[in-house]
């Protein structure tokens, strides 16, 4: 409460911040901006950065690979809302960069994560987009044809096959790897059974909400 003039006021409520309304506004729920798997997402692809930080790339994938449980379906959502937000090349860039070290070093209920939480939705949408910038539009198929190679978790191939019968070639090879990090061993509190996270985020039993 604050005294004007030997008058109470009440006190006035905060604006929700821009970030917050548009968390909520996909996925419900509370804002989770405090939450430490977003704070590191934001700052891995703050649009002032002249280069991915490396460093920060690093925490966020120590943070997800300390539990999953309770900060890999976060961290996925995080990258969500970003590429939602982000219009510059330079932060799309920045984006993809800590995405792919987090594919590559946090493990297979990482990758069905990404699935379930419409991720990989969106990065189709960038490499289908004649809109997109050339140079993130490139690095988003050499992800997409790098993952239908890699990873066991059937919707990344499916997501290729989807862009070869659209006329769209993404590279069938395998990206170079950009950071490998020492894995720590998961608890089996934190280990998914057969390939999928804990808990009602099953991998969807076909594409239609891919594609």
């Amino acid at each position: 409460e604050t005294r004007v003039k030997g008058r109470i006021r009440a006190p006035q409520p905060q604006r929700a911040s821009p970030y917050a309304v548009m968390f909520s506004s996909i996925f419900g729920g509370p804002d989770k901006s405090d939450n430490p798997a977003y704070i590191l997402v934001r700052q891995a692809t703050d649009e002032f950065l002249e280069e991915a930080d490396m460093r920060v790339n690093v925490a966020l994938c120590d943070l997800v690979n300390s539990s999953f449980h309770r900060f890999g379906k976060d961290t996925v959502k995080a990258f969500k809302v970003e590429m939602l937000r982000a219009r510059n090349p330079h932060v799309q860039g920045l984006i993809l960069t800590a995405l792919e070290m987090c594919m590559h070093n946090c493990g297979q209920p990482f990758h069905v994560m990404v699935v379930t939480k419409g991720v990989l939705a969106e990065m189709m949408k960038l490499g289908v987009s004649e809109q997109c910038d050339g140079g993130v539009r490139r690095k988003v198929l050499e992800l997409l044809g790098t993952w239908a190679v890699q990873l066991r978790v059937p919707h990344y191939a499916e997501v290729y096959d989807h862009l070869r019968s659209k006329g769209i070639r993404p590279p069938h090879t395998v990206r170079p790897v950009p950071f490998e990090m020492a894995q720590p061993p998961q608890c089996e509190a934190d280990a998914a059974p057969s390939g999928s996270p804990a808990g009602d985020d099953s991998l969807p039993e076909d594409t239609d909400t891919l594609l």
